[in-house]
């Protein structure tokens, strides 16, 4: 059963059990599982770890394994292992992400602000270019600050026409957003950097609960 819109740990639990309440030990048939995307396996993941005390947190950036020469836009969970963040991807099973393997939203959108990467190989396989980049970067520095949404489709509010080119005044306020979240060192910076720009928070019905 697909349910590409759910957001949230608990919400993604709830359908599991809707479409089977057998117990949630216990392997399901293809045709009783929830059809999800990389979104649900990290937040699901996430949420496990942090339930084991393990500090986590989910990142939206792109991969670079799924295509050649493409940057393929992507979730995964990052953990600290009492020296820094080891990132991984549940849905995959792939472990120790290197920056070669993925960029979250804020290093791709510096990368291809600076010049050092081409816009147009980021995107979703439909989609590619500044506005998957500006979506990415909104919704990892969101999720960075644990407001985990499940997709861009609020992004059609900033009103970017067209949106697969550059906006001067709109870029150079993410280009800040983007500095500032880099350069934090602390969840109180973080948030910060996160408040000082109000109108580029995912609306409160995209927030993952």
């Amino acid at each position: 059963m697909a349910q590409k819109e759910t957001v949230g740990a608990g919400a993604i639990l709830d359908n599991v059990v809707g479409i089977d309440a057998a117990p949630l030990d216990r392997a399901r048939p293809a045709e009783r599982r929830m059809f999800g995307f990389c979104y649900h396996f990290a937040l699901l993941h996430c949420a496990l770890l942090r339930a084991t005390g393990t500090p986590a947190r989910i990142r939206c950036g792109f991969a670079g394994y799924f295509a050649a020469r493409r940057w393929i836009d992507h979730w995964v969970v990052e953990h600290w292992d009492g020296s820094g963040w080891i990132r991984t991807d549940p849905q995959t099973g792939r472990g120790d992400l290197t920056h070669d393997d993925f960029q979250d939203g804020v290093t791709a959108w510096t990368l291809c602000r600076g010049g050092a990467s081409r816009p147009a190989a980021y995107g979703n396989g439909e989609l590619w270019g500044w506005d998957e980049l500006r979506g990415s970067l909104i919704n990892d520095v969101a999720a960075l600050n644990k407001v985990e949404v499940a997709g861009w489709y609020w992004c059609d509010r900033l009103q970017v026409e067209p949106l697969d080119q550059p906006h001067s005044d709109l870029d150079k306020s993410l280009d800040v957003l983007a500095g500032l979240a880099a350069a934090a060192e602390s969840v109180d910076e973080l948030r910060a950097c996160f408040d000082r720009f109000p109108d580029l928070k995912p609306p409160a019905d995209a927030v993952a609960r």
